[in-house]
């Protein structure tokens, strides 16, 4: 069963109080931190995922963490970090009700991040969420500013959020692309070794076809 992960803040989006504005660095399960106005809500939830959250006047302040362990298939599969991206994104947009209105590919502490903005009609007030999702061992990694009236993106508020995202993991224990993923689960020997076998598996299947053919004809 292809695994899914969507935002669950949605939950509880009105049910937090206000909080003074302060400057609070929050740590994200050691793979991360990032600095809320205040101290944070932290719920710990099944499979693995662990949301921040933080209402201050008209916005809400979140981060997730959600435990993601790509399969094998996907380590072979060209552009598998922006199929998990879209496979988020939508289904944060459909439980939502809402509408995708911007989605670009960034760089996010020099990885291969997105960028998306989307509203939402639940509650029954519209919502605008402004996120960014970056994926890093086995981690996905989402963060997001939501307000009841648009933002410009040279708004404070939007810009000092997202920019004191700092990933904590030392660069060269990073592990986001496939071929780091593979080397780091077999070793880059094994990881040799494996595509050696699949180009000889592959040259066999194609002179299998072509005698096959050739004797069809």
């Amino acid at each position: 069963m292809k695994k899914k992960i969507v935002s669950v803040l949605l939950i509880c989006l009105f049910s937090l109080p206000a909080f003074c504005q302060l400057t609070y660095t929050q740590n994200l399960k050691k793979i991360a931190q990032i600095k809320f106005p205040g101290q944070p809500v932290v719920k710990e939830l099944p499979d693995g995922i662990t949301m921040y959250y933080l209402k201050v006047n008209s916005e809400i302040y979140f981060a997730q963490i959600a435990v993601y362990k790509k399969s094998l298939s996907q380590l072979f599969t060209n552009n598998v970090n922006q199929k998990i991206y879209d496979d988020y994104i939508n289904g944060n947009v459909k439980t939502a009700k809402g509408k995708l209105l911007y989605k670009k590919n960034i760089s996010i502490a020099n990885l291969d991040g997105v960028e998306y903005v989307y509203t939402s009609t639940l509650p029954k007030r519209e919502l605008y969420s402004y996120s960014r999702l970056v994926f890093l061992n086995d981690t996905l990694l989402n963060f997001s500013l939501l307000s009841r009236d648009p933002l410009l993106n040279t708004d404070p508020k939007f810009n000092d959020y997202f920019k004191s995202l700092k990933i904590t993991v030392p660069v060269n224990k990073i592990v986001s692309s496939n071929i780091d993923e593979l080397a780091n689960r077999f070793g880059y020997i094994g990881v040799i070794l494996l595509i050696l076998i699949l180009l000889v598996v592959g040259y066999i299947f194609i002179i299998k076809r072509s005698a096959y053919t050739k004797n069809n004809t």
